[in-house]
């Protein structure tokens, strides 16, 4: 994980070398993300990502992306031993993976004119991030035992969550529209794919599962250029 967030950060490094004599504009792209995820695993998600975009031409950008977001989990009960009147155990995973995402993408811009909003801009985008995972997850197991006809006793054990790095994938399209000469608002759809699934486990109860990360995901926020 940590040979991808470098390889990540000496790419454009070396782009930004190669490219800073050159003529172009630099932009900055603010937005709020919300996120589906496709796994039942995940209840919800959301966070927001800031993005410098280097045009070194019109139409062609690369992009250097950071952000935070935060993907809850459904806290789903998942029966372990079930045997009604004598004992039964399960376990929930209960809580909340902050992601810090890093990466980079590749622009593809192309403008069009509407006669009610100016000048319009459709983006294509590509590109990779590095999921840098803080678990604020635990693992909930519950034990029940029949002692007595009507007398039930539980035991509630709470266990902390390690969390691994992942790396995923994304591709979207955005549409801005502008409200200044400088800057714009956007909109933009896409989708969020694995790249390499990063494991939650419990050591003590060697336990352990990969996350799947891949989500469909709508983005809000403003563009603008710098001077």
């Amino acid at each position: 994980m940590k040979r991808v967030s470098r390889l990540l950060a000496l790419t454009f490094g070396i782009w930004i070398h190669a490219n800073c004599g050159l003529a172009g504009q630099w932009e900055v792209q603010q937005a709020f993300d919300y996120y589906q995820p496709d796994d039942a695993f995940w209840d919800q998600a959301y966070g927001g990502e800031t993005m410098l975009v280097y045009w070194q031409q019109p139409g062609l950008g690369v992009a250097f992306a950071a952000g935070l977001s935060q993907w809850e989990s459904r806290g789903e009960r998942a029966t372990l031993i079930s045997n009604p009147g004598t004992f039964e155990r399960f376990q929930a995973w209960e809580g909340d993976v902050q992601y810090v995402p890093l990466g980079v993408s590749l622009l593809l811009r192309e403008n069009y004119m509407s006669r009610d909003l100016g000048e319009c801009q459709f983006t294509l985008e590509a590109g990779c991030r590095y999921m840098r995972c803080n678990s604020q997850l635990e693992l909930v197991r519950t034990e029940r035992v029949w002692l007595n006809p009507g007398q039930i006793q539980e035991v509630v054990t709470d266990y902390a969550v390690d969390c691994g790095d992942s790396v995923v994938g994304r591709v979207a399209a955005s549409l801005a529209i502008p409200v200044s000469d400088q800057s714009s608002l956007f909109v933009t759809g896409g989708y969020q794919f694995n790249i390499d699934r990063g494991k939650i486990s419990v050591d003590s109860l060697g336990q352990s599962t990969a996350l799947d990360l891949s989500a469909f995901f709508a983005k809000v926020g403003l563009a603008f250029f710098l001077k």
